[in-house]
C-alpha cells in the first residue's frame, strides 16, 4: 500500500445524488449537455443559471444512474435522460466534469464498477467525436500532467517548487537531503473508493523520514515536492479570458481542502498584470476554457505556481464575486448555443 494511504486525516466525501429533469421540451433552441459523474452543487447551480437564461439543458449523471440514461452510438446516435429523448441535433455546447471518481453503487464488486466506469468514459469520448459542438472543457484536454504543467509554467517564467516523481527510496532520500523538508502528493488526479463505495480523498501531507525507510514507498510512484513555508495560498479561476484570484488564509495547514473549503478564510484579490497574463497563457496553452490554479506565497512575498486543475471546484468562492463564477460559465455555454 502506498505511503499516501497512511497517517492522514482523510475522510470519505459525502454526496447525495439529486437528479434534475431535462428542459429540452420546455425551452426552444439549441441547448447544453452537462456531463458529470455526480450531481455536484456546481452542476445544479449551472443548470439553474441556464434555465434562467431559457437555455435547454440535460444533466447526465454518469455512471451512477445508468437506468436513467440510455446512450446509443454507431449505427444511430440516440440519447435519453430520465425518460426524455434529447434531440442531439439541438445541442450547441457541453460541459464535461470528470474531476471526481464515481462512488460504487451497492450490489456490484469494485472490479465490475471499475470496468463500468472505464466503458462509460470511453463511450463519452466517442460521443464527443460525434458532437462537433463547443466543449467546456474538451474531454481530450481534461488530462493535465502535474509534471508537464510545472515544466510549462517554468518556461513561462513562473516560479515552481522543486519536484520529483518516484517510487525509488534511494532517489527519494537523495532528493530530501538536497532540498530539505518535503511534502508528498498524488501523481494523478483520481481518488480511490472505500469498500463501501465512498470516494476517499488523499490530501497533501509532509514526507517523513519513516516514509523514506518504509517498503510501502515502492508500492507506486508518488510526487515529492520541496515544502515552501507559506504566508498564504491562492486559488485562481480562469473563465474564458477572465482571471478571478482568491487569497486563502490556511495557517499551517498543508492542504486547505482537508480543513473544508468553506472553513477557509478567503477573499477576492488582484494579482499583478504580469502574473495574471502568464497564468492566462498557461491555461490557453492547454486549450482550456476553464481552469482552477493553485498558487502559494512564501514568507518573503514570492509567489509559486503549484497546480492546474481543468475541473477544479469553485463553489466555495462562487458567492464572493459578481457575476458569480456559475453565471460566467453559464453565459459562455449559452453564447455557444446562439
Amino acid at each position: 500500500m502506498s505511503i499516501l494511504f497512511s497517517g492522514g486525516k482523510s475522510r470519505p466525501y459525502e454526496f447525495v445524488h439529486r437528479g434534475r429533469p431535462p428542459t429540452f421540451e420546455q425551452y426552444p433552441g439549441r441547448g447544453v449537455l452537462l456531463l458529470s459523474p455526480l450531481d455536484t452543487h456546481e452542476e445544479l447551480w449551472l443548470a439553474a443559471c441556464l434555465e434562467e437564461l431559457r437555455v435547454p439543458t440535460a444533466l447526465l449523471p454518469l455512471p451512477l444512474a445508468p437506468a436513467k440514461v440510455r446512450l446509443s452510438l454507431g449505427d444511430c446516435l440516440r440519447l435519453e435522460v430520465r425518460g426524455q429523448e434529447i434531440p442531439v441535433q439541438r445541442l450547441g455546447a457541453a460541459r464535461y466534469l470528470c474531476n471526481l471518481e464515481c462512488p460504487r453503487p451497492p450490489g456490484i464488486s469494485q472490479v465490475e464498477h471499475d470496468f463500468d466506469v472505464s466503458e462509460w468514459r470511453t463511450s463519452l469520448w466517442t460521443l464527443r467525436e460525434n458532437l462537433p459542438i463547443f466543449w467546456l472543457n474538451d474531454p481530450y484536454r481534461a488530462g493535465v500532467s502535474r509534471l508537464g504543467v510545472l515544466e510549462l509554467a517554468r518556461s513561462l517564467g513562473l516560479r515552481t517548487p522543486r519536484t520529483l516523481v518516484t517510487n525509488d527510496p534511494l532517489t527519494a532520500r537523495g532528493f530530501r537531503e538536497r532540498v530539505g523538508p518535503c511534502v508528498v502528493k498524488r501523481v494523478g488526479h483520481s481518488f480511490p473508493t472505500t469498500p463501501q463505495g465512498d470516494i476517499f480523498p488523499i490530501f497533501t501531507r509532509r514526507l517523513t523520514l519513516s516514509d523514506l525507510a518504509a517498503p510501502r514507498l515502492s508500492a507506486c510512484p508518488v510526487l515529492i515536492q520541496e515544502e515552501i513555508p507559506k504566508r498564504c495560498e491562492y486559488r485562481v479561476f480562469v473563465v474564458g479570458d477572465e482571471i478571478l484570484p482568491f487569497r486563502l488564509k490556511v495557517g499551517e495547514a498543508l492542504d486547505w481542502r482537508e480543513l473544508g473549503a468553506f472553513a477557509v478564510e478567503r477573499q477576492p484579490v488582484r494579482l499583478s498584470e504580469d502574473l495574471e497574463d502568464r497564468l492566462r497563457r498557461l491555461v490557453r496553452a492547454y486549450g482550456l476554457v476553464y481552469a482552477a490554479l493553485d498558487l502559494l506565497e512564501d514568507r518573503q512575498g514570492a509567489i509559486y505556481f503549484l497546480e492546474l486543475n481543468p475541473n477544479g471546484t469553485y463553489e466555495f468562492c462562487d458567492s464572493l464575486v459578481r457575476p458569480r463564477i456559475t453565471e460566467r460559465l453559464a453565459r459562455l455555454l449559452a453564447a455557444a448555443c446562439r
